[in-house]
């Protein structure tokens, strides 16, 4: 995983088709080559409409993208 930023893909809101507590599903843009990624998560919500101060971000294990 890159730690430059700007090197990072961001998935379009448009492209998220499940966003609940336990289950992201988003369609992966044709334009990633096949590679392994992590899925970095950032949010300001803990729970409906509340907003934290700051923004928390997790990271997945490795992922594999595949043709």
């Amino acid at each position: 995983m890159s730690k430059d930023e700007s090197a990072w893909i961001e998935v379009a809101k448009e492209t998220i088709s499940c966003n609940k507590p336990k289950t992201l599903e988003f369609y992966v843009p044709d334009s990633i080559a096949q590679a392994d990624y992590k899925i970095v998560i950032r949010t300001r919500y803990c729970s409906g409409e509340k907003q934290l101060k700051s923004v928390l971000s997790t990271f997945s294990k490795t992922v594999n993208v595949a043709a």
